[in-house]
């Protein structure tokens, strides 16, 4: 399918500008497409607002807000933003594109992580936050999907949609709407939808206490009951979901995650202090406890540490999948790794508020289910955390049965077990342990997870999305196994989803041959569309002049070029026009589709008086609109001769030279003679260029 049908914006050019290439992300408040910079010839993010919105001034305020607050901060760990703009009502802006993955992604592919890898991640982040905070901004929606761990190793933190100047500490523009993500709401934007520094310290709180158990620390059916969690209840101990944690680690999330703001530290920048002091306590042993170390280890040995001198340098440690189609034609992804931009708003949620309550449920739009392994569920309660388990049931005990009751008890149950097993075995060898793979193609993410879920199949979102001409956008396009294998139930499940049909620019082929340009075309996996033939004194017969559409243009696998192709100079026949008037000449030339150049020359011949006695050239053929030179004889302008008595010679000589005539002088007089004689004598009238001679004594 062309991504240009299912989403008209692809192929425009915005802002005379910007060159929509293809659509990476659509959230709640605008969609996120990878985009040409034209004029600088460099890939950038271009995040445009939903129609819906642009028609309300309070978006638009908060989209332009987001630009001018972004463009502020100049720092390593912060996306940058380029540009903002309007294009018959299309509002974007223009950011830098980050080629990686998110932080999500790694928490999904490989669960919790070490302190040590959590730290290299959370450092950056925080250094982010801090420039933030000291230019007066607050982020209001830290979480994993707005933390971007580029190819390169660098962690910028992306998507600062949701900042609002922190001395303003406002609500949003309408008191009935809290924009954030639920699951790293402060206590105090879900009371008051009010946020400032400490906001971001008790998100970043929320975002380290993930990376160590690869959970959230409050869940619920409905985002209710997950902003109440934040407000009611204390975010348990890393250490209660991965036993072996550090101490401190425990007290720096239960102090970044306060529920009271004054108890948290006041800004990232004093997070991040906190962060290093801990980092230089914790020994070895305690930095890689926990999370899964071989699978994210930097090399060999000790994994690579990025805390120096107690400060973090802003780099992700671990190194990411590469393959050999890395950096294909359109910003095709490596395998196992996923491009990611910044303003990822698909996971922003809008939360309705009545008297400071929340009101209308949301969810995160990413959800990846986890339906084997990882820790039982953890429910809140009001005194703490409790296993699933449960307090033990009361009743008798077994010590407390008659032994006659005990024995017979074991007996029936080894009967029981026995049969269990035998009845287990025959259904696990018949179609009990099998699953038949489900059809997953063209469903959403949503859709196909549920079924691989219910299927009993281990669910994974591959992080590299796949071309396809068949599936749209953001659908799944191929599944391993394939639909309909059978397979064992607990096999992994792997879903690809689709980035649309791929995209192909346009070639430059002005100038080019014709065997050239189809040779061109199809290296580009394009056609050649209709060829016309046009005249063109600029180009060769047979190179091209034109294409439709022109260079750079994306257009799907096979799409049609349009070629016009020289057919050299219009050449025609020259009009001989030697002894013609100079009228006639002109207009013969003129007919014939030349520009006749008139040189007018002086002649004492009177036959070639306003008659062409030249031409050139006076034969043969020359393209059309070429110059012909020709010559017209023309009588000379008649001068009166003045009256040079009594003149110094130099003065007569410039006399008669301004008059265009020239000087004969017979001087017997010396340097200051003067003239006593001339001829012709003054008052006759004689041709222009004529000689006069004067006699000076």
């Amino acid at each position: 399918m062309d991504t240009a049908i299912s989403d008209p914006l692809v192929g425009r050019i915005l802002d005379q500008r910007y060159l929509v290439e293809t659509r990476i992300a659509r959230g709640g408040m605008a969609t996120v497409y990878q985009a040409l910079d034209t004029r600088l010839d460099r890939t950038i993010a271009l995040k445009v607002m939903h129609p819906a919105f642009t028609e309300d001034a309070d978006f638009v305020n908060r989209f332009i807000r987001e630009a001018r607050s972004a463009a502020r901060l100049s720092h390593p760990n912060v996306v940058a933003v380029f540009d903002q703009g309007m294009d018959d009502g299309t509002v974007f802006l223009a950011m830098e594109y980050v080629e990686g993955r998110t932080l999500r992604d790694v928490l999904r592919e490989h669960g919790p992580l070490t302190p040590r890898q959590a730290f290299s991640v959370l450092g950056p982040m925080l250094a982010a936050l801090a420039a933030a905070h000291e230019a007066g901004l607050v982020h209001r929606d830290v979480k994993p999907e707005n933390v971007l761990l580029a190819d390169d190793g660098r962690v910028k933190v992306a998507d600062f949609g949701l900042a609002r100047v922190a001395s303003a500490q406002t609500t949003s523009t309408s008191s009935a709407l809290l924009m954030g993500t639920v699951a790293y709401l402060s206590p105090e934007q879900v009371e008051r939808g009010a946020a400032d520094a400490r906001s971001d310290v008790y998100s970043a709180g929320i975002v380290l206490f993930e990376l160590l158990t690869g959970y959230k620390p409050f869940d619920g059916d409905i985002p209710i009951q997950v902003a109440y969690q934040h407000v009611y209840a204390d975010v348990p101990a890393p250490s209660r979901l991965v036993p072996g944690l550090a101490p401190q680690l425990d007290a720096l999330v239960a102090r970044a995650t306060s529920r009271d703001p004054n108890l948290r530290p006041a800004d990232a920048g004093q997070l991040l202090a906190v962060v290093s002091a801990v980092h230089e306590e914790l020994t070895d042993a305690e930095l890689d406890a926990g999370g899964h170390l071989d699978e994210l280890m930097a090399g060999p040995g000790q994994p690579e540490d990025t805390m120096v001198g107690g400060l973090l340098t802003g780099t992700w440690s671990a190194t990411p999948a590469t393959g050999p189609d890395a950096g294909q034609l359109e910003g095709a992804a490596a395998p196992g790794t996923a491009i990611v931009t910044s303003g990822l708003a698909a996971t922003d949620i809008e939360l309705g508020l009545t008297g400071g309550m929340l009101g209308a449920a949301s969810h995160e739009t990413t959800i990846v289910p986890r339906p084997f392994g990882g820790p039982d569920r953890i429910e809140t309660k009001a005194n703490g955390w409790a296993g699933a388990g449960g307090p033990p049931r009361s009743g008798r005990r077994h010590g407390d049965r008659p032994p006659e009751q005990r024995r017979g008890a074991i007996a029936i149950a080894i009967v029981l077990a026995a049969t269990l097993i035998i009845g287990l075995g025959a259904w696990w060898l018949g179609s009990g342990g099998y699953a038949t793979v489900p059809n997953a193609i063209g469903k959403s993410q949503a859709e196909a997870t549920s079924m691989g879920a219910n299927a009993g199949l281990k669910i994974r979102i591959a992080p590299e999305r796949v071309f396809s001409d068949t599936v749209p956008a953001d659908r799944v396009a191929r599944t391993e196994p394939a639909a309909g294998e059978k397979v064992q139930k607990g096999t992994e499940f792997t879903l690809y989803l689709s980035k649309g049909a791929q995209l192909f620019r346009v070639p430059k082929l002005v100038g080019l041959s014709r065997e050239d340009a189809e040779a061109a075309l199809a290296e580009a996996n394009l056609a050649v569309g209709e060829i016309t033939e046009e005249f063109n004194p600029s180009y060769e017969v047979g190179e091209i002049i034109a294409t439709t559409p022109v260079a750079g243009s994306p257009l799907p696998r096979g799409g049609a070029v349009a070629l016009v192709i020289s057919k050299g100079a219009d050449k025609v026949p020259v009009p001989n026009v030697l002894g013609q008037q100079l009228e006639a000449a002109k207009q013969a030339l003129t007919a014939a589709g030349f520009s006749p150049n008139v040189v007018e020359e002086v002649t004492d011949q009177q036959q070639w008086i306003g008659v062409v006695f030249f031409q050139d050239p006076a034969s043969g053929e020359l393209p059309r609109g070429s110059q012909v030179t020709i010559k017209v004889g023309t009588v000379p302008q008649q001068v009166t001769v003045p009256d040079l008595n009594g003149m110094r010679v130099i003065e007569a000589r410039r006399a008669l030279r301004d008059l265009g005539l020239e000087v004969s002088v017979v001087n017997v007089g010396g340097k200051n003679a003067h003239v006593i004689n001339q001829m012709p004598s003054a008052g006759t009238q004689v041709p222009q260029g004529s000689e006069v001679t004067i006699w000076a004594l």
